[in-house]
């Protein structure tokens, strides 16, 4: 039998483009937005008080606004 060639050492962890740690930087970073958005969004839900669904427009008028 011909020799093929050996193809090149392979990682043992395939898949891996960054260390864990900048991955976890990566990952704090994102959960840090999110709950920072959630933050901003309830804070104005609670100032919105209680308006209909179309927050006081006719209905044509507020589908038209989309």
């Amino acid at each position: 039998m011909p020799h093929l060639p050996v193809a090149p050492p392979v990682s043992t962890r395939p898949g891996v483009l960054l260390p864990r740690r900048d991955l976890a930087l990566g990952w704090l970073f994102l959960v840090l937005i999110a709950a920072l958005a959630w933050v901003l969004t309830t804070a104005q839900a609670r100032d919105m008080g209680m308006e209909p669904g179309t927050m006081g427009l006719a209905l044509p008028l507020f589908c038209s606004c989309g």
